[in-house]
């Protein structure tokens, strides 16, 4: 937040900067130091959404993996066309 004094708003008034405009700047400026820390905040979100689905994935493909070389070792052709089906969807 910026604090200005009375001598700095002296300062500054020759140059054609008014409190109201510096004023007006700074709330400007916190809006969007807000923005930026929700941007931070949502992409921190998906970086753990995204952690925790790659996890699931590696989890279902290893259960995955064991149950289909079982069911690929059936001799039964529709298990197969099944299998094949599965995968290629």
């Amino acid at each position: 937040m910026i604090e200005m004094s009375f001598e700095e708003g002296r300062r500054v008034t020759p140059r054609r900067v008014d409190l109201a405009r510096l004023t007006k700047l700074r709330d400007d400026a916190d809006a969007l130091g807000g923005q930026l820390s929700a941007r931070v905040a949502t992409k921190a979100e998906r970086k753990l959404a995204t952690a925790a689905e790659t996890a699931a994935v590696k989890a279902q493909r290893a259960k995955w993996g064991g149950i289909y070389r079982i069911l690929a070792s059936l001799p039964d052709e529709r298990v197969r066309a099944l299998l094949d089906a599965a995968s290629r969807g």
